[in-house]
């Protein structure tokens, strides 16, 4: 048998985009809690120390312009070793938006020097996220459906809104879902590929409420997924598991019965000497309960066929009432 360092550990490109603070960054960190992240130190070790209760690997100086961004995947790519779960950058619109400035300053008078540099530089770090040789989660801000564009990742140009997303294996919005029953974090992944937003995934169906978890995403597929916790958080899987077994036991309809499965869950791993905090016990909580929700929405039958989906407008606007008549 192969030793287990020496096993093929499958690997994603997953874009994830949304309006600011809807979960971005912790969704992330949820997924990739082991990554090395590029992005500003102090905004994702607060995300990680005050959600998830764990200190995150982020670079130091992290570059601006999207050339050294590019040219920083490149050179991790030749000495990947695995040492680290992924990479996290974070976040990839304000990183164009800045080069773009940029870009502005050097073309001068000639208006399409940056929307030239924008298409070629988007197209050479599209690549470079492609074929990085570990995990690697993209964050974005969005750009809304308008005109009759799709919406998607927000970008300079909306015409380059639709660039990243073919490279990824899962792309997905982040939104606020006021109707799930995780009582913790209301998040949610919108995948619908006949939507008007941009998504799809390859990690397995997913839906347009899909928990923002792409952690128990992976570990409902068939890949062998690097989900390594950070040293000394190996017990939130097991808290994890717990939580599914009693979840599978008696299936929640409502956020009180996942409170009520959670308090008989977590009792055991809070009584221990060493009280873990409280943001690690919720991280555990919330994995298993989005590996639940996902499993038993893939384990449906065969022939309980979804209703066949209405064709998708894309128009944001109400249609207009028509005009009064003529007296």
């Amino acid at each position: 048998m192969p030793k287990k360092s020496d096993r093929e550990v499958a690997t994603y490109n997953a874009l994830l985009y949304g309006a600011p603070k809807r979960g971005k960054t912790a969704a992330a960190l949820m997924a990739l809690p082991t990554a090395l992240c590029i992005g500003n130190k102090s905004a994702i070790g607060r995300v990680a120390q005050e959600v998830l209760g764990f200190t995150p690997a982020v670079i130091d100086n992290p570059p601006r312009q999207l050339e050294d961004l590019t040219q920083m995947i490149e050179d991790l790519s030749d000495t990947w070793d695995g040492t680290y779960g992924g990479l996290i950058i974070d976040d990839v619109s304000l990183t164009l938006q800045h080069s773009m400035h940029e870009w502005s300053l050097q073309g001068g008078s000639n208006t399409r020097y940056k929307f030239m540099a924008l298409m070629n530089e988007l197209n050479r770090f599209n690549n470079a996220a492609r074929f990085f040789p570990g995990s690697i989660i993209q964050l974005y801000h969005e750009n809304a459906p308008e005109n009759g564009n799709l919406g998607g990742p927000q970008t300079p140009s909306k015409n380059r809104t639709g660039d990243s997303p073919p490279h990824s294996d899962f792309v997905a919005r982040v939104y606020g879902d006021l109707d799930s029953i995780d009582p913790w974090w209301q998040n949610a992944f919108c995948v619908e590929p006949l939507g008007v937003w941009l998504s799809g995934s390859r990690l397995g169906t997913c839906w347009p409420d899909t928990p923002a978890n792409l952690r128990a995403i992976c570990a409902c597929g068939n890949g062998d997924y690097d989900l390594r916790r950070p040293r000394g958080l190996k017990w939130i899987d097991d808290l994890m598991s717990s939580m599914v077994e009693a979840l599978d036991r008696a299936p929640p309809q409502t956020a009180a019965d996942v409170i009520s499965a959670a308090r008989s869950v977590a009792t055991p791993f809070l009584s221990q000497d060493k009280t873990p905090e409280k943001v690690q016990v919720r991280w555990g909580l919330r994995d298993g309960l989005a590996v639940h929700i996902i499993k038993a929405r893939r384990s449906a039958s065969l022939f309980d066929l979804p209703a066949a989906p209405s064709a998708p407008s894309l128009s944001t606007a109400a249609t207009p009432p028509p005009p009064p008549p003529r007296r």
